[in-house]
């Protein structure tokens, strides 16, 4: 069970009141070391985990280093060769919200933060594998999609002022507190810098959805 919730700022951005589990990251280097180290050991694919999420992101290729942060909820992904990110984690919605409006406020804070002026958002629905009470089963989620140019939202193994193209992805997700169940906010977010070509951008885009499809299971109450 989730100890409740605080506001926890990290080395990737602060998040307002991120769920906390209470206990220590298990992985805690600094990004910056681990892209280095990837660089002569890249990986096939990246473990993404917490208490309620576990994946493995990558396409088979040994091009992929990442990290996992337990107590934030929080799995960085990254893409050595185009040096692209992937952040996924779970956060609460802001107070006072209803979902969509919670959302669409998830999402206007991290456009804010890369800088964007505009955005493209789209309504998109996945099958994907929810674990309830301790049975795997499929249920459909639907994603508020958003796609805006600005720099990096945040990283910590390259340049904050690098120029990307970001997608963002948010759903409604049920978690336990203590004081009860709540929805909150399962967040995926891809940072392509606008250099990679179109067709590896895309690829890079498929390889991020088809972690969601198929690579992932949610954890539910």
């Amino acid at each position: 069970m989730i100890s409740g919730l605080h506001w926890k700022p990290g080395w990737l951005f602060a998040m307002p009141m991120l769920l906390c589990l209470g206990c220590h990251s298990l992985n805690e280097e600094n990004p910056k070391a681990i892209a280095r180290d990837g660089l002569s050991h890249p990986a096939n694919e990246v473990t993404c985990m917490s208490s309620l999420y576990f994946g493995l992101f990558g396409d088979g290729k040994k091009e992929w280093s990442g990290m996992y942060y337990l107590k934030e909820h929080l799995s960085v992904v990254i893409h050595l060769p185009t040096k692209s990110e992937f952040f996924i984690y779970v956060r609460t919605l802001p107070e006072g919200e209803n979902t969509t409006n919670g959302l669409k406020a998830v999402i206007g804070e991290l456009r804010d933060r890369a800088g964007a002026t505009g955005s493209t958002e789209t309504w998109e629905t996945m099958t994907q594998k929810v674990r309830r009470q301790g049975l795997d089963q499929q249920a459909d989620f639907h994603y508020l999609r958003s796609e805006f140019s600005g720099t990096r939202i945040d990283t910590g193994a390259y340049s904050k002022t690098d120029p990307v193209e970001s997608v963002v992805y948010a759903t409604p997700f049920p978690v336990q507190t203590k004081t009860g169940k709540i929805t909150a906010c399962f967040v995926c977010v891809a940072m392509v810098p606008k250099e990679v070509s179109a067709a590896e951008r895309q690829r890079l885009l498929d390889v991020l959805k088809d972690f969601l499809q198929h690579k992932l299971t949610l954890f539910e109450p």
